[in-house]
């Protein structure tokens, strides 16, 4: 009787990746004007800290802005906000462009003029705490900015206001939002000590319709959210930063097809402001339809601490890379996490996306030409089991982290403990406008990721100790690693490997007829990581065979070069009973 040999392939694929995202940080804008990137090497592969020297051309410094008035009661409602004659005929030019007034804009938009640095400095965290001070849930505003020695906000007759008019028109483009989606826009005008009057026009596009929600509720108290995706935007989430920085999903019910109303409760946890986002599907892939604060058991600030960074002109983006990067592994090791190792791959597939949304743009995950995250790393050759991206838009490289970590599906990707690498990119975008000294916003990509681990140098022998470990601490038998059936499965996984497997199962079946046993089963496992080959389920079997050998290889042609095979035999000296006796 012949003896009896099974075959049970790929019992586990090639490992894919898994993809954390959520969409963008930092107010946006398009521009035309050529932006600026570099391709030296930001840092070696590894490195995990940077010295305080790699940054210069970066100053930054903290500003305190004390609010003219309280905060407003509710989020979602009509604020009542009376603009100024200058203000009143710089919305009138926009209406009848077709974008549509927010008093609670306006409000926020002069509340800017009046507490702004300078006209070149328009922090993320300054204006996110003014959206929340007048009520207001989208994400950061697009803005346009114009000075002028005259009074117009009370005068807009005033010599030099008609200039100013003039350039704020030529912005209406920049700050319309994309076809199909609601275009509002705020105005303030503030007259600043030297005499100038600051002129700000806030533009922004609503993709989500929320219900009336409180700035503040009690200490305990549950928070009621409910609404509809407004745009095409589909599959709403709610996700929350409490007051200690620990993030947390919320349930949603209902929104299922698009337009549907949603809700959700969100349980008040230690007082404070607690962080509310609702994300979207929209057609850069996941992005930020609100982003707001409700605070349990405290009062809404009446003052916002933000900090302010000045970017030297012409400064290597480089420098920029470098200063996220740090504030990103500072942040992580403040909470116990282990600092990230930089990765020069990561950032280079990083840097051509944000080079792609500075040229082309837009400010999102999924690109037109290159599809989303994983698409890129693909076409990179790069392996990671896990990948996680975050892109932003802003002026300074810590301010872009500090808006990244307000937002909660940012945040989780910065501070994930499933990734080891990351990689940044930086590109210095065209200036926000054709007014002399516009800013030029900086777009970053950061791709966290796994990478796969490599086979060490006597990979069997590493196999079957963790195996021999994970059993151990499972309370199971011991594996009777047979060294004969090890130099057959290594023979047959190096045929695998190398192209030849039709001839190496023949030399597998010789060999088997040759040994002392009597019934074999073959099982071929392929793997990017070579630590997933001892966390397999077959290993978990209380009862394994009478002799188990392993080979492991790594994959030199075809579709799967660059991968590794285990090849693993289950010998019996018996041979199974047939059915049916």
């Amino acid at each position: 009787m012949r003896k009896t040999a099974m075959n049970r392939l790929s019992l586990a694929a090639a490992l894919g990746l898994s993809l954390g995202s959520a969409s963008c940080a930092g107010p946006s804008s398009t521009g035309e004007r050529r932006p600026r990137t570099q391709t030296a090497e930001v840092l070696p592969d590894g490195a995990t800290d940077v010295e305080l020297g790699d940054m210069a051309g970066i100053r930054s410094r903290f500003v305190e802005a004390r609010l003219s008035t309280a905060p407003a009661k509710q989020y979602s409602v009509s604020h009542e906000h009376d603009l100024r004659p200058g203000e009143e005929r710089l919305a009138a030019a926009f209406t009848k462009r077709g974008l549509r007034h927010e008093p609670g804009l306006s409000r926020m938009a002069r509340e800017l003029a009046r507490t702004a640095p300078d006209r070149y400095h328009m922090p993320s965290s300054l204006i996110e705490g003014l959206m929340i001070w007048g009520g207001q849930v989208e994400p950061p505003p697009r803005i346009a900015i114009v000075e002028i020695a005259a009074d117009c906000g009370e005068h807009p007759d005033a010599d030099g206001c008609a200039e100013a008019y003039q350039a704020l028109a030529g912005e209406i483009e920049t700050l319309r939002p994309e076809a199909d989606v609601d275009g509002w826009f705020g105005v303030g005008i503030h007259r600043l000590d030297s005499g100038l009057s600051r002129f700000i026009v806030a533009g922004t596009e609503r993709t989500v319709s929320l219900d009336p929600l409180p700035l503040e509720v009690a200490s305990g108290a549950t928070i009621k959210i409910g609404g509809r995706l407004l745009s095409k935007r589909e599959n709403p989430r709610v996700e929350v930063i409490d007051p200690k920085g620990e993030w947390r999903p919320t349930a949603i019910r209902g929104g299922k097809t698009r337009g549907a109303r949603f809700t959700a409760e969100v349980p008040c946890g230690p007082d404070g402001g607690h962080r509310i986002e609702v994300l979207a599907d929209g057609p850069h892939g996941p992005e930020i339809a609100a982003n707001f604060s409700v605070f349990c058991g405290a009062q809404a600030p009446r003052t916002i601490t933000f900090m302010v960074e000045d970017v030297e002109p012409g400064v290597d983006t480089a420098v920029i890379e470098r200063a996220n990067f740090d504030a990103v592994n500072q942040a992580r090791t403040r909470r116990g996490l282990q600092p990230l190792r930089w990765s020069n791959a990561a950032a280079e597939v990083a840097r051509a996306h944000s080079q792609d949304m500075a040229h082309n743009g837009f400010l999102g995950h999924r690109s037109p030409t290159t599809g989303m995250a994983g698409d890129r790393f693909e076409a990179a050759g790069i392996k990671a089991l896990r990948l996680r991206e975050n892109v932003g838009r802003g002026y300074g490289p810590v301010t872009i982290h500090e808006a990244l970590m307000n937002s909660p599906g940012h945040r989780i990707n910065v501070l994930a403990d499933d990734v080891t690498e990351v990689g940044i990119g930086a590109v210095i975008g065209a200036p926000e406008s054709e007014v002399a000294g516009a800013p030029r916003p900086i777009f970053l990509t950061q791709n966290f990721i796994a990478p796969p681990e490599a086979a060490p140098d006597d990979p069997v022998a590493e196999v079957r100790r963790r195996v021999d470990e994970r059993r151990q601490a499972a309370k199971v038998g011991r594996i009777a690693w047979d060294a004969t059936l090890q130099g057959i499965a290594q023979r047959y996984a190096e045929g695998v490997a190398n192209g030849t497997e039709d001839a190496a199962r023949d030399q597998l079946n010789a060999d088997f007829q040759a040994s002392a046993y009597a019934a074999i089963e073959t099982q071929k496992v392929t793997a990017n990581d070579f630590s997933a080959f001892a966390t397999l389920d077959l290993w978990d079997a209380p009862k394994m065979a009478d002799g188990v050998g392993v080979g492991i290889a790594a994959i030199t042609k075809g579709p799967k070069q660059g991968s590794l095979v285990m090849i693993v035999l289950l010998a019996d000296r018996t041979a199974p009973a047939k059915k049916g006796r």
